[in-house]
């Protein structure tokens, strides 16, 4: 008996990119590693506040929590 492997009907949607992976690693380190809330209100506030496109995508994620 032999399984394959297929792939899943609906795929989950990539919401951010390459960019968006670098713009957090960049602010992150920029700031000292802050807690996920603070950081989530540094993005936030990059795009709402002082209108950096940059950090669209990256101001409405869900959620910045640790789950180590």
């Amino acid at each position: 008996m032999t399984l394959r492997y297929r792939s899943p009907p609906r795929r989950f949607l990539k919401v951010f990119d390459s960019r968006d992976v670098a713009l957090l690693a960049e602010t992150d380190e920029r700031h000292g590693t802050l807690s996920g809330p603070a950081t989530k209100k540094l993005l936030e506030r990059a795009f709402e506040l002082y209108g950096d496109s940059r950090y669209e995508r990256l101001s409405r994620i869900p959620s910045l929590t640790c789950t180590t």
